[in-house]
């Protein structure tokens, strides 16, 4: 009965031991699987706004979706009611 209790906890104690050197290895992987990503992520970013010879293109690009935006808010929409038709007869 000793030798058991004696073989299951040194079987334990393995298990342990190989769960915590495949969960170091599995997270080394993942970081830098991870930063791999992110670095590819923000230099294709930095790479294309340097592709762009005229930085104020970008920021013209910007400006006049602002603009566009702000134009959709102001427009006037028509109020719908419940006699309300898309072709009224004349």
């Amino acid at each position: 009965m000793k030798n058991i209790r004696i073989f299951a906890s040194l079987v334990a104690i393995a298990c342990m031991a190989f769960a915590a050197s495949a969960a170091t290895q599995v997270k080394e992987v993942a970081v830098a699987a991870y930063n791999a990503a992110a670095t590819v992520f923000l230099k294709g970013f930095e790479l294309s706004v340097l592709a762009t010879e005229d930085k104020t293109a970008v920021v013209v690009a910007f400006v006049q979706a602002k603009a566009f935006v702000l134009r959709l808010i102001k427009r006037d929409r028509p109020v719908v009611s419940t006699n309300w038709t898309l072709a009224p007869s004349i």
